[in-house]
C-alpha cells in the first residue's frame, strides 16, 4: 500500500512541477478545504451558541458573547462556502484536467516504447487497458483530494467530534461510530469485490470492444455487407455483453442488499440518538442548544467518517491498480541499452546466427540466420508467404529483437545503437498508415523530426509519382485525407501507396531503404515507374526490397531466398537461375504465367 501511494505521489508531484500554474491551484484548494474542515467541526458549536444565546435573551438573562460567536462562525462558514462554490470547483477541474492530460500523454508516449514481441501477448494489452483507464484518474484524484491531507484533517475532525459527544453522552458517540464503521467495512468489501470482478471481466470487455469496433469501423463495412456478417458479429457481441451484464446485475443485487442493511442500521441509530437527546431535554439534563450540538455533531461525525471511507477507497483502488502500473513500467523501459553508441555511417549490417519466435508460437519464425549486408548493396528478399521475409526486415529496423543471436551495425550491437540507427533507416511497410491529416503531413511523417519544407514534400511526391493526382486537387498538399471530420478526401489504395512511398523519399538522412511489397496495389505500368524511381533514388543507399513479383530481382546485386524461416539460397539472379533451385522455380512460374497471359 505504502509503495503504491508513493508511486502515485511521485507521479503527481512530477506533473504539478512540470505544468505551470497547477501548484498554486493545488495550494488554494487545500487552503479552502482546511477552512471547510474548521467550519464543519465548528458548525455544531455555532448552532448551540446561537440557540442558547437567543434563549438567554428571551429569558431576560442575555449572554451576547455566545450569540456573537455563533453568528461570526456562520459568517465564516458562508464566506468559505462562497469561495468553495465559486472557485474551488473550477480549480479542481483545472488540476484534474491538467494532471490527467499529462499522465495520459506520458502513457501514450511510453506505449510506443513497448517491445513488439510483448505486443503479441494479450496480457500486455490488458495491462495497457488497465493503466490507461486507471492511472490518469487515480493520479488526478490524488492531486485534487490529497489523501494524506484529507486523512489528517478528517482524523482530527473525527477525534474532536467524538470527544464532544463523549462528554455529553458516551452511548451516543459509540452508536454513531459503530454505525459508520459498519458502513466503511461494507464499502471496502464492495471496492475489493468490484475490482476482482473487473479483473475477471477485462478480457471479455476487450473482446466486446473489438466486436463493436469491427461493426462500426468503415474498414470492415464493405465485407460485412458483402458477406452478410452483421447478424453473426452482432450475435457474438451480444452474447458477451449479456454475460457481462448478468454478472454485473448479480453483483449489484448483492450490493443493494448490503446497502439496505447499512441504511437500516444508520437510520435506526439516528432514531435512538434522537430519542436519547429528547429524553435528556424532557428531564432537564440539557438545553435546546446542546440538543442541536449533539445532533449536528453526530451528522458532522458521520460525514467526516465518510471522508475517511473515501480516502480508504481511493487508497485501496491505488493499491489494487499498482500491480498494473509497475508491470507497465517494466515493459515500457527503453528497449535499447542506456549507453547509446553512434556507429556513424552504416557500412555493414551483420546478422549473426539470429533466431526469432513470436509470442505463443511453438516454432521459430526465423532460425539460424547469418548474413552480412554491405553499404550500397541492392538486395531482393523473396520467398513464399510466411517464410519470414517481413519478420527479417522488422529485426533489421528494430521493430523486433531476436531471442538468440545478435545484429550489429558497424560491429556495434543493435541494443547499443538502434536508437540512432533507426533514424537512418526508412521503411515502407505492407500495412502503411493512412493518417486522417493533410497530404503534406502524411508525407512529412517520413521525417517528422526534420520538419521538411513544402518544397521537399513536393519533391518527394514527385519521385513517388504522387504529384500528378495531388496537384489536381483544389487544396493540393493541404488536402485533408480520410473521413475523420467529414471534410476529407478519399484516396484509392494505389494513391495511398504512392503517398506512403513519398514518406520514404522525404527523409534526407536515410541511408537504408526497406520496401516491403511497395507495388502490391499498383498496375504494371505504375510498378515499372516505381521500380525505376526506387533504384534511381537508392543509387548511393542500401536497399532491401521484399517482393513477390520477381521482375525487379534481375536488377539487384544480391537475392536472399527465404523458406521456412531460413535463407535457403543466396546470390545474383544469374547465379540462382543456374542453380535450378527454389528461386529458379519461382521465377520460371511467374515467367510462364506472363507468357500464357501474353498469348491470350
Amino acid at each position: 500500500m505504502i509503495s503504491a501511494l508513493h508511486y502515485v505521489y511521485v507521479q503527481c508531484r512530477s506533473v504539478i512541477h512540470k505544468v505551470g500554474g497547477l501548484r498554486r491551484y493545488v495550494l488554494a484548494i487545500h487552503i479552502v478545504r482546511f477552512l471547510e474542515y474548521i467550519c464543519m467541526v465548528g458548525s455544531p458549536y455555532f448552532y448551540a451558541c446561537v440557540i442558547d444565546g437567543a434563549v438567554s435573551i428571551l429569558n431576560g438573562q442575555p449572554v451576547y458573547t455566545k450569540l456573537i460567536f455563533g453568528i461570526m462562525g456562520f459568517l465564516l462558514q458562508a464566506c468559505n462556502m462562497f469561495v468553495s462554490i465559486s472557485f474551488s470547483g473550477i480549480w479542481s477541474i483545472r488540476v484534474a484536467n491538467g494532471v490527467s492530460r499529462e499522465i495520459t500523454s506520458a502513457i501514450m508516449t511510453r506505449v510506443t516504447r513497448i517491445r513488439f514481441n510483448n505486443l503479441e501477448n494479450a496480457k500486455t494489452h490488458e495491462v495497457i487497458d488497465k493503466v490507461r483507464g486507471t492511472l490518469p484518474s487515480d493520479v488526478s484524484s490524488f492531486a485534487v483530494s490529497s489523501p494524506i491531507f484529507t486523512l489528517l484533517c478528517a482524523t482530527v475532525s473525527v477525534a474532536i467530534l467524538s470527544v464532544t459527544l463523549f462528554r455529553i453522552r458516551i452511548w451516543i458517540a459509540v452508536l454513531v461510530l459503530l454505525s459508520n464503521a459498519i458502513q466503511i467495512g461494507v464499502q471496502i468489501f464492495e471496492t475489493k469485490k468490484s475490482f476482482s470482478v473487473d479483473m475477471e471481466q477485462l478480457p471479455e470487455k476487450r473482446i466486446s470492444n473489438t466486436y463493436r469496433s469491427i461493426l462500426t469501423d468503415r474498414t470492415f463495412m464493405k465485407e460485412i455487407r458483402l458477406y452478410g456478417l452483421k447478424d453473426y458479429l452482432l450475435g457474438k457481441w451480444d452474447d458477451i455483453v449479456k454475460k457481462l451484464k448478468k454478472r454485473q446485475i448479480a453483483l449489484s443485487l448483492k450490493y443493494t442488499f448490503l446497502e439496505i442493511v447499512v441504511s437500516f442500521v444508520k437510520y435506526s441509530v439516528q432514531i435512538v440518538v434522537l430519542y436519547l437527546i429528547v429524553r435528556m431535554i424532557t428531564t432537564g439534563n440539557t438545553t435546546i442548544g446542546s440538543f442541536l450540538l449533539v445532533y449536528e455533531a453526530s451528522s458532522a461525525l458521520a460525514n467526516r467518517i465518510t471522508d475517511l471511507s473515501s480516502v480508504a477507497g481511493l487508497c485501496k483502488s491505488i493499491h489494487n491498480n499498482a500491480q498494473y502500473w509497475h508491470a507497465f513500467d517494466a515493459m515500457t523501459e527503453n528497449v535499447y541499452k542506456k549507453e547509446t553508441r553512434d556507429p556513424g555511417s552504416i557500412e555493414t549490417i551483420h546478422v549473426e546466427n539470429v533466431s526469432f519466435r513470436y509470442f505463443g508460437n511453438e516454432k521459430d519464425t526465423l532460425h539460424g540466420l547469418d548474413v552480412i549486408i554491405h553499404k550500397g548493396e541492392k538486395i531482393a528478399i523473396v520467398g513464399a508467404n510466411g517464410s519470414g521475409k517481413t519478420t527479417f526486415v522488422s529485426l533489421l529496423n528494430g521493430i523486433y529483437q531476436p531471442q538468440s543471436g545478435r545484429i550489429t551495425y558497424n560491429g556495434i550491437d543493435a541494443d547499443a545503437c538502434m536508437e540512432l540507427v533507426s533514424r537512418r533507416i526508412t521503411t515502407l511497410t505492407q500495412h502503411f498508415g493512412q493518417y486522417p491529416y493533410s497530404i503534406a503531413e502524411n508525407i512529412a511523417f517520413g521525417d517528422v523530426d526534420g520538419e521538411p519544407s513544402l518544397e521537399e514534400i513536393r519533391k518527394a511526391a514527385f519521385l513517388a509519382d504522387a504529384a500528378p493526382f495531388v496537384e489536381e486537387m483544389p487544396k493540393k498538399y493541404d488536402t485533408l485525407l480520410g473521413n475523420l471530420t467529414g471534410e476529407g478526401t478519399e484516396l484509392s489504395i494505389g494513391q495511398w501507396q504512392r503517398i506512403a512511398l513519398a514518406r520514404l523519399y522525404v527523409n534526407p538522412h536515410a541511408e537504408i531503404y526497406i520496401l516491403d511489397e511497395p507495388t502490391a496495389s499498383l498496375d504494371a505500368s505504375a510498378e515499372s515507374q516505381i521500380y525505376e524511381s526506387v533504384l534511381s533514388q537508392a543509387r548511393e543507399k542500401t536497399l532491401l526490397f521484399i517482393s513477390h513479383r520477381l521482375s525487379i530481382t534481375p536488377y539487384m546485386d544480391r537475392i536472399l531466398v527465404f523458406a521456412d524461416g531460413a535463407i535457403v539460397e543466396e546470390g545474383t539472379h544469374t547465379e540462382l537461375m543456374q542453380k535450378n533451385g527454389l528461386y529458379y522455380q519461382m521465377y520460371e512460374a511467374q515467367a510462364e504465367l506472363y507468357r500464357e497471359t501474353a498469348s491470350l
